[in-house]
């Protein structure tokens, strides 16, 4: 499945692009959906973190920073395996956040992946872009979230 989601942030692209790469402060930018971060290791421009989520526990990401605006992700649960290209483009407003995500689900899941499309567009929406959004206007802004 592929889905692209995007949406704009009256931030920099290179404030929004660091806020999504600073993976210790995750926790607080996605706290519906991470308990903590964990550095497992960096190298060759890649960093291995893994995740605690509140629902799915313990889960392995791969970041790779492809340029400093390009930043992906990948993730393996126990229901898929997802990449995530998070792109950070400046815009008029600020920045104009994009995640492309293809995501490769486990069976019995893959059997439901056709109608699974717009659950997986919202949830992108609601719990990685506004997320972001929020704590990229509140650091612009001098509040906190």
């Amino acid at each position: 499945m592929r889905v692209r989601e995007a949406l704009t942030i009256h931030a920099a692209p290179d404030r929004v692009a660091a806020l999504y790469r600073d993976y210790a402060g995750w926790p607080r930018v996605f706290p519906a959906t991470i308990r903590g971060v964990r550095l497992l290791g960096a190298q060759a421009g890649e960093t291995r973190v893994e995740v605690d989520h509140r629902t799915e526990g313990r889960v392995l990401n791969v970041i790779r920073q492809q340029t400093p605006t390009i930043i992906t992700l990948e993730e393996s649960k126990p229901r898929y395996d997802a990449t995530f290209v998070n792109r950070f483009d400046p815009s008029p407003e600020g920045t104009r956040y994009t995640v492309d995500a293809v995501i490769r689900f486990r069976m019995p899941y893959a059997l439901l992946a056709p109608f699974l499309h717009h659950m997986v567009s919202r949830r992108i929406h609601r719990f990685v872009l506004e997320p972001v959004r929020a704590a990229a206007e509140a650091s612009v802004s001098g509040t906190t979230i």
